[in-house]
């Protein structure tokens, strides 16, 4: 959220670094979120049916 908010402040303020710096905030923490999701997954993938049954 912060780096949201940083872009959204850049992009007020026309600042192009402080933009990029948000954007890449953003992503970085998205990526690390879904990172965590996908480690969730498949520590319970071996515990419960319903997650094992969406794998191909």
């Amino acid at each position: 959220m912060v780096g949201v908010l940083l872009s959204v402040w850049a992009t007020v303020y026309f600042s192009v670094w402080g933009a990029m710096l948000g954007v890449a905030l953003a992503y970085l923490g998205k990526s690390w979120y879904l990172d965590r999701m996908v480690w969730l997954y498949e520590d319970m993938k071996e515990k419960n049916e319903l997650y094992r049954s969406w794998e191909y």
